[in-house]
């Protein structure tokens, strides 16, 4: 679980390079899973469970659908 926030917290990150204005309509809260990745990154014995899974069990279904939809709209250049 941890390692999937990780990988969403990135993927984010590297969203936010290319279009932070359409992102952050598309995910208003974008910039606390960089936050979340940016904690679990280097160390995941400090990680608090409970907070990993509640992002899991509660925000995963808009987190997976917003890039998608983000990406499917926004205007990329080559």
């Amino acid at each position: 679980m941890e390692r999937r926030l990780e990988i969403a917290g990135e993927a984010l990150k590297r969203l936010r390079e290319i279009d932070e204005a359409s992102l952050s309509e598309q995910i208003p809260d974008y910039f606390r899973i960089i936050g979340l990745r940016n904690h679990i990154a280097p160390g995941y014995d400090n990680v608090d469970l409970a907070t990993l899974w509640d992002a899991a069990a509660n925000h995963t279904p808009q987190l997976i659908a917003a890039p998608q939809s983000w990406l499917e709209n926004a205007d990329m250049v080559p």
